[in-house]
């Protein structure tokens, strides 16, 4: 069992405000029997209201997601903080932790908010601190992902990454009337902020490693170019104009070097371009078509999509040694990879009995086993939470919807937000950047 860490009082202040997006039902698709899920009671805070914005909802949906917990969710608020719950009662129905909260108006700034919380160990009959978090209004929900971190990191022992963002590409108006934007939102959908709108196609975000800019395919100047979108200020500069298609942006973890799909020569090849635009290097030539690049964080190692062989396959190059490897076998279709935090795993779609679905490559392994994490029949753009717990990912049966599947336990969960239309191209942030 998971004991509490000790931890001082904190005071935390939210300063973004963003506008929330539309409501979906939540549901589970899939849920595998046999992961040891931490059992948590959440009582409604005292104060909170008792619509979507609930505090203490949002953090059940947090821990939820995750796979790791098994949350309960009470009727009432029965405990305020420096309160006495009812141990053997709450032991009793095999409860091991407790959340409780308090919410007030600040009586030094009307304007504000306090949150007050505390979790009590129900097995120990022990508990935290009394804790703090402060925040203006339109912040309920970071506010909320603030307390839902902390207890990830005091049950887990490791940071949350309720925090971070997620970009996307929304698509209005099907047909010639078409309208791309490119957003960025919380990491469960809400508080969507569009960087760009376009009458022409947008494809393809990705997030540098700092999370303070981004890398996209525009088709503004009608034909496919490599943008870097710097977040804060909105400076836009051309990383990839070439003749031909221009497409599948990924960038070094050290932000050295940029890698692109690129056709002017032909069949699109996989290229890499310094940053500061004084080197051109073709990552390999084939016969066939090369494309979705995707660097490995130690800056040399490359996963790809070839289908020199006849279908599409992954492989990864190092870019220094030109050690190849094919790392997929055994199905006629793998396309879209994506490396975690640590480089030993590898996220993409494969088709199977089941249709598209989203797999996870142990690429420590000398045989490369495959986990398919999903059955959903549709899976597409995969790619993995900042703390590689979590993989976000489109199902194209439910287009303006997006998922995450939780590596325990193989949950599979939709966003509870959606759009009007379609969600193309979802990558997932890291954990934190200055800009927001």
């Amino acid at each position: 069992m998971n004991h509490l860490r000790q931890s001082a009082c904190g005071l935390l202040f939210l300063s973004l405000s963003f506008a929330c997006a539309c409501l979906a039902q939540v549901e589970i698709q899939i849920e595998s029997q046999g992961v040891r899920r931490i059992p948590i009671m959440i009582e409604p805070f005292f104060g909170e209201s008792t619509d979507q914005m609930q505090y203490s909802n949002i953090v059940v949906a947090d821990l939820e997601r995750t796979g790791l917990f098994r949350t309960t969710y009470a009727d009432r608020p029965t405990t305020e903080p420096n309160g006495i719950p009812d141990f053997d009662q709450l032991l009793a129905a095999n409860h091991e932790y407790l959340l409780v909260g308090l919410v007030t108006a600040d009586a030094n700034n009307i304007a504000q908010t306090i949150i007050t919380f505390q979790l009590f160990d129900l097995v120990t009959q022990s508990s935290e601190q009394v804790l703090r978090v402060t925040h203006n209004a339109g912040q309920e929900r970071s506010a909320a992902h603030i307390i839902a971190n902390w207890l990830f990191e005091s049950l887990i022992g490791e940071p949350g990454i309720f925090q971070s963002k997620i970009a996307y590409i929304h698509k209005t108006n099907p047909g010639s009337e078409a309208t791309y934007e490119l957003k960025i939102a919380d990491y469960d959908g809400y508080n969507a902020q569009t960087l760009l709108i376009s009458q022409e196609p947008i494809i393809s975000p990705e997030w540098t490693t700092d999370g303070e800019k981004l890398l996209y395919v525009s088709y503004e100047q009608r034909k496919p170019i490599v943008y870097e979108h710097v977040l804060l200020s909105g400076e836009r500069r051309v990383v990839a104009a070439f003749k031909g298609n221009n497409s599948a942006p990924s960038i070094s973890s050290d932000s050295r070097w940029f890698a692109v799909a690129l056709s002017e020569e032909g069949n699109t090849q996989v290229f890499l371009l310094s940053a500061d635009g004084t080197r051109k290097v073709k990552l390999r030539s084939s016969i066939g078509i090369d494309t979705e690049p995707d660097f490995s964080p130690n800056n040399e190692d490359i996963a790809f999509v070839s289908d020199e062989r006849g279908s599409p396959q992954l492989y990864q190059r190092n870019r220094l040694s030109g050690e190849e490897k094919r790392l997929t076998h055994g199905s006629s279709y793998n396309v879209s990879p994506r490396y975690n935090s640590d480089g030993n795993q590898l996220t993409y779609v494969r088709r199977d009995n089941n249709g598209y679905n989203v797999h996870v490559l142990n690429l420590g392994a000398d045989h490369l086993p495959t986990t398919a994490l999903t059955g959903i029949d549709l899976a597409d753009s995969p790619s993995f939470s900042p703390d590689d717990r979590l993989i976000l990912f489109k199902n194209d049966a439910r287009p303006n919807i997006l998922y995450t599947v939780a590596l325990s336990g193989k949950i599979v969960r939709p966003l509870s937000f959606q759009e009007e239309g379609e969600i193309k191209d979802p990558t997932w942030g890291p954990a934190s950047s200055s800009w927001f």
